[in-house]
C-alpha cells in the first residue's frame, strides 16, 4: 500500500468563497523557526486611545484600567464588530529583525499585532471572509501585513 500524498494548503488559489484571498508568506532564513501571522500592528497607545473612543460601549469602563484588561476590551468589541471570532493580540518580532539573529536585538521590545490568522493548517483554513476582512480593515484604517512570531518553534524548521 502507498501512502496516499497528503493535502496542501492552497497556494495557487488561496481564497474559497467562504474565505478571504490571502496567499502564504514564503518561507526565508529570516523567518526560519517561527510562524507568520497575518494582521494590523497595534501599540499599547492605540488599544488605550481605541477603549477610550468606545468607552459608551463598555460597561463600567474607567480610563485606569489595566493594559491587559484593555487589550481584552478591545479584542471584544472589534469581534463584535468585524465578526472574526479568531481574532487576537500577538506578539511578534519588530520589523527588519532577522529571526535568526535574535542575539542582535535582544534588548529590543516585541511589536504586537491584532492577527486575524497564522500559518499554521488550522488557523489558515480558519481564515476569516473577505467581507470580515474588509470590515477589520475600515476600523483599523491600515494595512494588514504578514509578522514573524516573537517565539521560535520548538523543534521548527
Amino acid at each position: 500500500l502507498e501512502d496516499a500524498p497528503k493535502p496542501k494548503l492552497p497556494l495557487d488559489n488561496p481564497a474559497t468563497p467562504d474565505q478571504m484571498f490571502l496567499p502564504l508568506p514564503k518561507r526565508t532564513s529570516r523567518n526560519k523557526g517561527h510562524h507568520m501571522y497575518y494582521g494590523f500592528p497595534v501599540s499599547v497607545d492605540w488599544v488605550s486611545a481605541y477603549c477610550e473612543l468606545n468607552s459608551h460601549r463598555i460597561k463600567n469602563y474607567a480610563p485606569d484600567f489595566d493594559i491587559m484588561d484593555k487589550i481584552e476590551i478591545a479584542l471584544r468589541l472589534l469581534r463584535v464588530s468585524s465578526t472574526i471570532k479568531n481574532l487576537d493580540y500577538h506578539p511578534v518580532l519588530p520589523e527588519g529583525v532577522d529571526a535568526l539573529n535574535l542575539e542582535a536585538h535582544r534588548d529590543r521590545q516585541c511589536d504586537s499585532i491584532l492577527a486575524v490568522c497564522d500559518t499554521r493548517p488550522k488557523s489558515y483554513r480558519n481564515r476569516p471572509t473577505q467581507s470580515q476582512f474588509n470590515e477589520l480593515q475600515s476600523i483599523m484604517g491600515a494595512e494588514a501585513g504578514w509578522y514573524i512570531d516573537a517565539y521560535i518553534i520548538v523543534g521548527g524548521k
